[in-house]
C-alpha cells in the first residue's frame, strides 16, 4: 500500500495526537475499567512510554483517580483486607 505525503503527514498528526492523549491521561470520572480500556487503546501509540512493564505500571499509576489511590493506601494498611473481594465506588 503506497501512502502518498499528505496521507503521511495526516498519519504522523493523528499518532502525535494520541501520544499526547496518553501522556496526559487520568481516569477523572472513568470507571477503572474504562481507564484501562482507553490506557491501553492509546499506549500503543507511545511504545516508548511503555517499552518495559515497570515504565507501564508506572504510568497506569501516575493516572489513577487520588480517590482510588488513596483507598488502597488505607487499605494496605489492614493486614486483613482481601484486595480480591474490595470494590471500588465513589458518589462522584
Amino acid at each position: 500500500m503506497h501512502v502518498d505525503e499528505v496521507e503521511g503527514v495526516e498519519l504522523v498528526a493523528y499518532q502525535l495526537k494520541e501520544v499526547g492523549e496518553f501522556m496526559n491521561l487520568k481516569q477523572g470520572k472513568m470507571s477503572v475499567q474504562e481507564y484501562t480500556l482507553k490506557f491501553n487503546q492509546l499506549a500503543r501509540y507511545a511504545p516508548g512510554m511503555t517499552s518495559s512493564m515497570k515504565a507501564r505500571m508506572r504510568k497506569f499509576a501516575s493516572g489513577l483517580s487520588d480517590d482510588l489511590v488513596l483507598e488502597c493506601q488505607g487499605a494496605m494498611l489492614n493486614k486483613e483486607v482481601d484486595f480480591s473481594r474490595m470494590k471500588f465506588t465513589w458518589n462522584r
